[in-house]
C-alpha cells in the first residue's frame, strides 16, 4: 500500500494522484535545499553573522526553477504511470530517458 493511498481512496482520479505526487516532490525539495541556501549566505566574520541576500536571492531562484522543473516532471510520471501509458508512450517524464 502506497502512501498515496492512505491520503487518496485507490481509485482516485489519476490526475489528482498525480498533482499531489508532484506537491509532494516540491516540498521535500523546499526542505533539503532551505538549510543549505541560508548557510551559503551567512559570512562569519570577525564573531559576527553578516547575510548576503544577493547569495541567497540568487541560490533561491534557481532552486525555484529546479523545483518547478522537477514538479512537473514527477506530475507527468505519474499521471502516465497511472493511466498505464508506459507500454505505449515514451515520454513518461521532461526527459524520457
Amino acid at each position: 500500500m502506497g502512501v498515496s493511498n492512505i491520503i487518496l481512496p485507490s481509485m482516485a482520479d489519476p490526475k489528482a494522484t498525480a498533482w499531489l505526487e508532484a506537491l509532494k516532490e516540491g516540498g521535500r525539495l523546499v526542505l533539503l535545499a532551505t538549510l543549505p541556501t541560508i548557510l551559503a549566505g551567512l559570512s562569519l566574520t570577525s564573531g559576527e553573522i553578516h547575510i548576503n541576500w544577493l547569495i541567497i536571492r540568487n541560490l533561491a531562484l534557481v532552486e525555484a526553477i529546479v523545483f518547478i522543473l522537477k514538479m512537473i516532471d514527477k506530475g507527468k510520471f505519474t499521471y502516465s504511470k497511472d493511466t498505464k501509458k508506459l507500454e505505449t508512450d515514451t515520454s513518461n517524464g521532461l526527459v524520457p530517458f
